[in-house]
């Protein structure tokens, strides 16, 4: 550790990422604390209702995710909104507030081997040539007011551990006053579909499979927005990772 960050942890105690609680030296080995730890192990082994298997190991998402052509879905656990107890739930508060790179390497360890798996055998089954990782980006105003975006530092921290290169395929177009969250859920898939615009920096994809990382998924409209922008491009298949996923 260097001078600086020994210090910064000196005078202002490292917390648990997800219940706030002040956590010593244990941050060295992981930014949440035991009980968080053990709360994020229970939530990720816990069974989907679809697939019958642990969260952790479950590819599904959300139907119309599916429909559009999704390969596979993989995450940590469900998130309850409003519900800041359970860990899923306070990991993902969080990383809309913090960049700290540990948290987001913690967060990438611990869907790399899923993700890896699924990546595999969507990569054979699709015949494509590679594969690349990208992101749903923030607003502007969110970045403004933040100073980072959580979906494309965990996408970073991905993309080093799955070793494909992370590109930049969308970018947030107009401002719109209408959150998505007081949308309803068919409303949510018409808005986002003219809130993301393909990027500047974008090539051809022609060949190539796409992951597409956020924080949580919830409808699957941002992500399903951003999945159509590489598919014009030419990408083949598209999977999703997230911290969480709503249903």
């Amino acid at each position: 550790m260097r001078i600086s960050e020994f210090l910064t942890y000196l005078f202002c105690p490292p917390k648990c990422a997800s219940c706030g609680e002040a956590i010593g030296l244990s941050f060295l080995d992981s930014p949440l604390c035991p009980e968080c730890q053990s709360k994020l192990q229970a939530e990720s082994a816990a069974v989907c209702r679809r697939c019958k298997r642990p969260l952790v190991e479950c590819l599904c998402s959300s139907e119309q995710v599916i429909n559009g052509g999704c390969l596979f879905h993989t995450k940590l656990g469900l998130y309850h909104g409003g519900i800041r107890e359970k860990a899923i739930n306070g990991i993902v508060f969080e990383i809309k507030r913090s960049a700290d790179k540990r948290l987001y390497e913690f967060l990438a360890d611990k869907l790399c081997d899923s993700s890896a798996k699924a990546l595999e055998r969507a990569v054979k089954m699709s015949g494509v040539k590679g594969a690349v990782i990208t992101y749903v980006p923030r607003s502007s105003e969110a970045m403004i007011e933040y100073g980072h975006d959580q979906a494309y530092l965990l996408a970073l921290a991905l993309s080093e551990r799955l070793g494909i290169p992370l590109v930049k395929i969308a970018v947030r177009g107009r401002r719109s006053d209408r959150k998505m969250k007081s949308l309803a859920y068919e409303e949510r898939f018409a808005e986002a579909d003219s809130s993301y615009l393909p990027s500047n920096d974008i090539s051809s994809l022609e060949g190539i499979f796409t992951v597409i990382v956020d924080d949580v998924v919830t409808s699957g409209a941002s992500v399903l927005a951003v999945a159509r922008i590489a598919l014009k491009n030419k990408a083949r298949g598209f999977g999703v990772i997230s911290v969480g996923i709503s249903k």
